[in-house]
């Protein structure tokens, strides 16, 4: 450094007249100053800094886990007002609730949980859940912020609401409108209590949960396995043969037919003309009990359910669909091939699923019960191809008595199964519907 200033100092001395002269010899006691200028580096603005507990006015309910409040608040510790930043030009603060995650309406009822398993839930949760904080538009609610995590990444307030002494929160996920969801540390989530309450929810099958507990519970139930001998000799226009279910589930359901029509090739005596053991069949008996007309893939894939609750096996031979006669069997769309034809009779208290002739359907790659019977129109498609803007449906039996359905668009969610419940009809719980299980309502 000195013998820098130095140099300085011999460059200065060109430029002087020589009166002007430095002499000497430069001592530590020389008064020199050397300016050292450095680049300032570019400070980053303070985030802003907002009270721990605010009271403020609830202005719109956003979603089931978003709201939006007025710019105008009051710090709790204070008791004055203040201003908070606008969300967007909204002329409003936007609120995330703290520690969930409500049902999204798109895409299509997807949500996302902490702990709990990721699925898809139909979009009415999502209005449910919006639906539950309406409440509180136009009310005075309480948040609580963390200091050390105020907002997400959008710009949204991240605060534990409380109304009326009540965590909402907390209150959405014990009514199954949303679920547990986290994924930094903020001093007014219980991670455990969330979790906790959101795994209760799941088992009691609460609101959105109640798909869910349909299933598992589907799952637990015994599948009936029946095997059956070969078929006996045509008597009296009848056949029968013996079936055994092999799992011991102690129910008759799905059973196939013991007893069947058949053709004699010489008139018999009348000694062995017999009359049926177990009576007629009671052909009226039979329902439209589900029906799929806008399936996810919608190209082969809609479907209707017929349901049996008799304690009769029921011939469906002769019975047309908006008419167009009942065929055994489908006919797989990717193979071209006639399978599962198993006859045309309808065992009590079980399930005919019919499904598009000609082309053939591509339903049974989607969890059609493999112990229902499989039964196709005499057409390409069935009753012209089940329209989604409302179509009616009709069943007839061979002495003419007929049962019609009339849907909507809106009857059922695009990818949901239109089903028969107590009194009406009601769109599944299930995405896909419960072909050949019992209805989900």
């Amino acid at each position: 450094m000195l013998s820098c200033v130095l140099i300085m100092l011999i460059l200065i001395s060109g430029c002087v007249s020589d009166s002007d002269q430095i002499t000497g010899e430069l001592t530590a006691t020389d008064n020199i100053s050397v300016e050292n200028h450095t680049i300032p580096e570019e400070q980053e603005e303070p985030k802003p800094l907002y009270p721990e507990a605010i009271m403020v006015t609830v202005r719109d309910i956003i979603d089931g886990d978003t709201i939006d409040i007025g710019l105008e608040v009051i710090d709790v510790a204070t008791e004055e007002a203040i201003t908070l930043p606008e969300f967007g030009s909204t002329g409003h603060v936007r609120i995330r609730l703290l520690g969930i995650n409500a049902p999204e309406k798109s895409p299509k009822g997807e949500i996302r949980c902490s702990d709990v398993e990721i699925y898809k839930v139909k979009k009415v949760y999502a209005d449910e859940s919006r639906d539950a904080l309406l409440p509180l538009d136009d009310k005075d609610v309480l948040l609580y912020l963390d200091p050390d995590d105020p907002t997400d990444t959008h710009g949204r307030l991240l605060a534990l609401v409380e109304y009326d002494g009540e965590n909402i929160c907390l209150r959405q996920i014990m009514d199954g409108l949303a679920c547990a969801y986290y994924r930094d540390e903020n001093k007014y989530v219980d991670k455990e209590l969330y979790t906790i309450e959101t795994m209760k929810a799941k088992e009691d099958g609460v609101g959105m949960w109640e798909p869910v507990k349909y299933l598992e519970e589907r799952s637990n139930v015994c599948v009936e396995n029946w095997e059956c001998s070969e078929w006996g000799e045509c008597k009296a226009g009848l056949q029968a043969r013996s079936c055994t279910e092999e799992n011991r589930c102690g129910s008759d359901k799905n059973k196939p037919p013991e007893v069947r029509n058949c053709e004699i090739t010489e008139e018999p005596s009348e000694q062995t003309q017999q009359e049926p053991q177990n009576g007629e069949p009671i052909e009226g008996d039979v329902i439209i009990n589900e029906i799929m007309y806008d399936p996810v893939n919608d190209s082969y894939g809609e479907w209707i359910e017929l349901y049996n609750p008799s304690s009769q096996p029921i011939d469906l031979s002769g019975w047309v669909l908006c008419e167009k006669a009942l065929l055994p069997g489908y006919i797989d769309e990717k193979t071209d091939e006639l399978k599962s034809d198993s006859g045309t009779m309808l065992a009590p208290y079980s399930y005919a699923i019919i499904t598009d002739g000609g082309s053939g359907t591509i339903a049974y790659y989607n969890g059609i019960d493999s112990g229902s019977l499989a039964l196709h129109t005499d057409a390409s498609t069935i009753c012209g191809g089940l329209s989604n803007k409302g179509d009616t449906v009709i069943l007839e039996s061979p002495d003419g008595r007929t049962e019609s359905v009339t849907y909507s668009e809106d009857s059922a969610e695009d990818g949901y199964s239109l089903e028969r419940t107590a009194s009406d009809w009601s769109d599944s719980l299930i995405e896909g519907g419960t072909p050949g299980y019992e209805n989900s309502n």
